[in-house]
């Protein structure tokens, strides 16, 4: 079982899409059986952190998920990742069960700031919605994003409390 997880096993899978996918339902079914060796964890956490092919980092993300292995420690060092897939999808696996440490949030508004990158910009718009304590309020009737009266707001708070910026300059949010 542990071969599954060692870099030669993945090095090899690169081209051969099957053999990852056969690992991940096979990690996963003993997950759930509750017969994974511990030391899966610390082989898939060395793929995630250290490989350097992206496409290899993702797969073990993505098991690291599947099987309950994907912890804030972890998650915190994908999210700063060179590749913008890598960070994208931690973003997305984060948030998949709508339970994010405020840790993570703050990696979230860290990188809502300061990723250069739409594909990570756009996870993190679709995954803000799945966050609890976040509202959007969409008046947009079709397609093409927010209108003049979209709000975002916080439960629990006020909305004087909520400020809007544009181009670095606040406005007014009624």
């Amino acid at each position: 079982m542990l071969a599954l997880t060692t870099p030669s096993f993945w090095n090899r899978s690169v081209e051969n899409e099957w053999f990852v996918r056969t690992a991940r339902r096979l990690l996963h079914e003993r997950s759930v059986a509750g017969s994974l060796d511990g030391k899966v964890g610390n082989g898939l956490t060395q793929l995630a952190r250290n490989h350097p092919a992206a496409s290899v980092r993702l797969r073990a993300l993505w098991t690291m998920h599947a099987v309950g292995l994907l912890t804030d420690d972890v998650a915190t060092q994908t999210l700063k990742d060179a590749d913008e897939h890598v960070r994208a999808w931690t973003i997305q696996l984060l948030t998949d069960d709508r339970k994010v440490s405020p840790a993570l949030l703050q990696e979230f508004v860290r990188l809502a700031k300061n990723d250069p990158s739409p594909v990570v910009r756009l996870y993190l718009a679709a995954a803000i919605q799945r966050v609890p304590g976040v509202n959007i309020a969409s008046s947009a009737g079709g397609e093409g994003g927010f209108s003049e009266n979209d709000r975002v707001s916080i439960r629990g708070t006020s909305p004087s409390l909520t400020q809007t910026m544009i181009n670095g300059h606040a406005v007014s949010t009624g």
